[in-house]
């Protein structure tokens, strides 16, 4: 009779003691035109930068359009053969709060009537867009566990091209989606070093 062969599930796993100081937890909170050198959370809050709260947290991406240079033979990857053509970044999130500034922003080229209907500014769109469209810059901050500084996530020159569409239902709130997409400044190609817009400022940790 043979001998059971013992079998032994392996504890292999990525957690280490650092693991928990780099989870980054719950939705953060989203502003328009965050300075990060003089801006804190609280002093832009009260500035009333805060887009306000949102519905199931957001989303940030960037991703290079990579391009590989085929040649004739080349059946695979090959290092140093990839070319970038340009970055495609955006934030996005469902916001909860109706406000004239937060419709604006949604409609991505808008315009304000506060003359006609006495009590009410009227929004409506534009069918170009102007300078003042786009937002200097939507920054996400968000809680990083084991840093006593927040993560700062910020796109450039936002501009939502998805427009408006407000969702309302009896038992919930209304709401609507807004993705930022990240613009270049128009002197961006005066110089060689393009530098796509956007940026992660990831909290240095603190010597002990």
């Amino acid at each position: 009779m043979g001998t059971t062969k013992v079998r032994k599930v392996k504890p292999y796993s990525g957690f280490t003691s650092k693991t928990l100081d780099n989870m980054l937890l719950d939705a953060g909170v989203f502003f328009e035109n965050y300075d990060v050198k003089t801006d804190t959370y609280a002093t832009a809050k009260a500035a009333g930068k805060c887009l306000g709260v949102t519905i199931k947290g957001g989303e940030f991406s960037a991703k290079p359009t990579a391009r590989n240079i085929e040649f004739d033979g080349v059946h695979s990857r090959v290092k140093g053969n990839t070319l970038i053509d340009g970055w495609e970044t955006y934030i996005k999130a469902t916001v909860a709060e109706v406000t004239e500034g937060n419709i604006r922003k949604a409609l991505g080229a808008s315009e304000v009537d506060e003359a006609t209907l006495a009590g009410y500014h009227g929004i409506t769109g534009r069918n170009y867009v102007l300078d003042s469209d786009y937002c200097k810059n939507i920054t996400w901050i968000g809680c990083l566990l084991g840093k006593d500084k927040p993560v700062i996530i910020q796109i450039f020159n936002g501009l939502n091209e998805g427009g408006l569409t407000m969702g309302v239902a009896d038992k919930d709130n209304g709401k609507f989606d807004v993705q930022f997409y990240g613009y270049s400044d128009e002197t961006a190609y005066d110089s060689e070093d393009v530098k796509p817009p956007f940026v992660i400022w990831e909290p240095v940790a603190e010597e002990v």
